[in-house]
């Protein structure tokens, strides 16, 4: 018995070792392992961001000429993405543009993520009032096309820039982030509330338990 007793003993100490040497980086990337499309995204992501880098040594033409005769061509060997209205090179634009899309779009997502995250934990944690002035916020951005109102958004603003466009798409996504967030904030006493108010399927279809 006392040597079972040890060796249990160590196997938890083992388990509360491991468990302490768990980093988020580390649960991040477990997390990642076992979904195969967000690896494949994080893949794509990370290729843009080291073709962005790689860009100033890469042989590509210059961004600031024109080549007008060979304006509009389409996909070839020579130009595997065609020429724009000014017979520039569609590849090296792209990889040229990735240089400030790719860290504009992740710039988007933490700011996004940071405040919808911030408000859905206040939501959740306070509930009442507060939760339903946040919630109802939600509620009437979402009821919009995302697009349409991030271009209305960009058109109040005036001038047409990339500050203007990161701030129209963090107003319009933001609600997304607050929603995930707001039920995981609340006590579980109301998360045993909303799981409770779930339709189910005989009240949906109208039948009634015998």
């Amino acid at each position: 018995m006392a040597a079972v007793a040890t060796t249990l003993a160590n196997a938890r100490g083992e388990a509360l070792s491991l468990r302490k040497r768990r980093t988020p980086l580390g649960d991040a990337w477990r997390s990642l392992r076992r979904n195969p499309i967000a690896l494949v995204g994080a893949g794509i992501v990370l290729f843009w961001i080291v073709v962005g880098l790689l860009a100033p040594i890469l042989p590509l033409e210059d961004q600031s000429k024109t080549f007008v005769d060979r304006r509009l061509q389409a996909p070839s060997a020579e130009f595997p993405l065609g020429t724009d209205d000014v017979g520039r090179d569609l590849v090296a634009r792209v990889i040229w543009a990735a240089r400030v899309s790719v860290p504009a779009g992740v710039l988007v997502i933490i700011v996004t993520g940071t405040i919808g995250c911030v408000l859905g934990a206040i939501a959740g944690y306070f509930g009442g009032v507060i939760d339903s002035i946040i919630m109802r916020t939600c509620d009437a951005v979402l009821s919009f096309p995302s697009i349409i109102l991030a271009m209305t958004i960009a058109a109040v603003r005036g001038e047409a820039s990339l500050t203007n466009a990161m701030l129209a798409v963090i107003l319009v996504l933001w609600p997304e982030y607050a929603r995930r967030y707001a039920d995981p904030g609340r006590p579980d006493h109301a998360r045993d509330q909303v799981a409770a108010n779930v339709v189910s399927p005989e009240r949906e279809f109208g039948a009634r338990s015998l």
